[in-house]
């Protein structure tokens, strides 16, 4: 799945953005889809997730934060983002607990 000819046929049957920088420079790719020219500076900049043994729980918060937001639209955001803060701050502790 990750070769140039995968990636650039999942590009153009099902428009997944490739990982190959050497497919959104394919002239195929530049003529039948040429929206994926706006996610090259997105692929550029990535990087990977950060290493750490709470990762996984910090991430979790944030997927409960930003769903009780859209979901809950009268919250209080500020409130919310104080409280998810707050228990990302106690992960992060727990995690250098952890790597000690």
């Amino acid at each position: 799945m990750t070769s140039h000819e995968t990636q650039k046929v999942l590009a153009l049957k099902a428009s997944l953005a490739p990982t190959r920088r050497s497919v959104y420079q394919d002239p195929e790719i530049q003529k039948k889809r040429a929206h994926l020219k706006a996610f090259l500076p997105a692929f550029e900049k990535a990087r990977p997730r950060p290493l750490s043994p709470v990762y996984p729980m910090i991430s979790q918060e944030l997927q409960r934060f930003f769903s009780q937001a859209i979901v809950e639209r009268k919250s209080d955001l500020s409130e919310m983002a104080t409280a998810v803060s707050m228990k990302i701050e106690k992960l992060f502790k727990l995690g250098a607990m952890i790597q000690k």
